[in-house]
C-alpha cells in the first residue's frame, strides 16, 4: 500500500501486531505472486520489520538480499545482450519487469525475474536470432516457424533467466502495434542506449495482460503481480500517463469491461492514482466484489476454472491473433469451429 498517512501507518502496525495472523498463508500468497521482496520492502519502508516474528523477519531479509543478488546478474546479462544487439544495428526495446533493472530510483532487489523481454520488428527477429545464437543461446521448440507465436524464448545454460524476443506485444497486433511502441519507447534514466516502453505503452500493457492475455479476468482472480507492478509506474510516472488513449484502446477493442475491472482493484487494493471516473465505477465494483466471493468458495472455483479450461482456447482475442477473424461476429464463429475441429483431429490422430 502507498499511504504513508499515520492513520494508515497505525492500523497496519495493529493488524501486524495480531497474534491470529496466519504469516504462513500470507507468505504463500506472497510467494506465488512474485511479491516476496515487495512486501519485505514495504514493511521496512513503514518500519514495520520489527513488529514481524523474528524467523520471519529473517526470512524475508534472505529473501530480498539473494534477490538483489541475482537481479544484478540478470541486469549484466540483459546489458550485454543488447549491446550485441545493438551494435549490429537493432533497437530492442524492452518491456515488462525488465525495465526495472535499469531504473536507478528502484531496490534493485524489488521485482523477481522469469525473463527479459525484449521487443523487435518482426523483420529483425531473424538476424536477433543469430546475433543470440552466437552469445550460446539456443531457441526452445518450433517458434521460430509458428505463426501464431508472439515471441521467441532464448536460454544459455548457467543463466538465470531466458530471454523472450516479442515481436508483437503480447499476442495481439492491433491494439498496441509493434511499431507504433517503438516509435514512442523512450530511453533508459540509467543508460541512454537502453530504451523501453514509455509509461502509457507500459500501463496498457498491464491491462491487456489482465483482460486478454491471461485468464485473471474470467477465473476472477485477483491479479497481485499485475496490480503491484501497475502502482509502482503509476505513483512515479503518473504525469506521464495517457488514460484516455488507453480507455479509448480498451473501448475500441471490447475489453472495456475488464479495464474497468482491473482499473477498479488497483484503485481500491493498492492506491492506484487512476482517473476517478476510471476507478470507481459500478462494474469495477461488482467485478471486485464477485473476486472476493470466489475466494470464500472454493468450489466455485472450481467450476469456473474447469469450464476456462475448455473455453480458454477459443478465446476471441487468441482466435483473432490466430486467423484474423475479429473478435465479433461469424468470422470469429467460424474460425472456432474450425479451431475446434482441429484440435479434434490432432488430438484423435486423425
Amino acid at each position: 500500500n502507498y499511504d504513508h498517512s499515520d492513520r494508515a501507518l497505525s492500523t497496519l502496525r495493529q493488524q501486524v501486531s495480531d497474534p491470529s495472523i496466519d504469516w504462513l498463508m500470507v507468505i504463500d500468497i506472497a510467494c506465488r505472486n512474485g511479491l516476496t521482496p515487495p512486501l519485505f520492502l514495504a514493511m521496512e519502508r513503514k518500519a514495520l520489520v520489527q513488529e514481524l516474528p523474528a524467523d520471519l523477519q529473517q526470512y524475508l531479509a534472505m529473501i530480498h538480499g539473494v534477490n538483489q543478488q541475482r537481479n544484478g546478474i540478470i541486469r549484466e546479462e540483459a546489458r550485454r545482450a543488447i549491446a550485441a544487439l545493438t551494435e549490429d544495428g537493432l533497437r530492442p526495446v524492452l518491456m515488462k519487469g525488465a525495465l526495472t533493472l535499469f531504473d536507478r530510483e528502484l531496490d534493485r532487489g524489488l521485482c523477481m525475474m522469469t525473463d527479459i523481454d525484449m521487443l523487435l520488428p518482426e523483420q529483425e527477429m531473424e538476424k536477433a536470432c543469430s546475433i543470440l545464437s552466437s552469445m550460446g543461446y539456443f531457441l526452445f521448440g518450433q517458434q521460430r516457424h509458428c505463426d501464431h507465436a508472439h515471441a521467441w524464448t532464448f536460454h544459455r545454460s548457467g543463466s538465470l533467466v531466458t530471454i523472450d524476443l516479442h515481436r508483437h506485444v503480447g499476442p495481439q497486433r492491433d491494439i498496441l502495434a509493434t511499431d507504433i511502441a517503438r516509435d514512442n519507447a523512450v530511453p533508459s534514466a540509467d543508460d541512454k542506449s537502453i530504451w523501453g516502453l514509455c509509461p502509457t505503452h507500459s500501463a496498457l500493457l498491464q491491462v491487456m495482460t489482465f483482460a486478454i492475455f491471461e485468464r485473471s479476468y474470467r477465473l476472477r482472480q485477483i491479479p497481485l503481480r499485475c496490480l503491484h507492478d501497475l502502482a509502482l509506474l503509476c505513483h512515479r510516472r503518473q504525469d506521464e500517463i495517457d488514460w484516455s488513449a488507453i480507455t479509448h484502446a480498451a473501448e475500441a477493442h471490447h475489453f472495456a469491461l475488464a479495464a474497468d475491472a482491473f482499473l477498479h482493484m488497483a484503485r481500491r487494493l493498492f492506491d492506484v492514482p487512476v482517473p476517478s471516473d476510471l476507478g470507481q465505477t459500478a462494474r469495477g465494483y461488482w467485478h471486485l466484489q464477485q473476486s472476493l466471493l470466489h475466494q470464500s468458495f472454493p468450489a466455485a472455483q472450481r467450476t469456473v476454472r474447469a469450464w476456462n479450461y475448455l473455453a480458454w482456447p477459443l478465446d476471441r482475442f487468441r482466435m483473432h491473433y490466430r486467423y484474423g477473424c475479429g473478435t465479433r461476429g461469424l468470422g470469429l464463429h467460424l474460425a472456432r469451429v474450425h479451431h475446434a475441429a482441429a484440435v479434434l483431429r490432432r488430438r484423435l490422430g486423425w
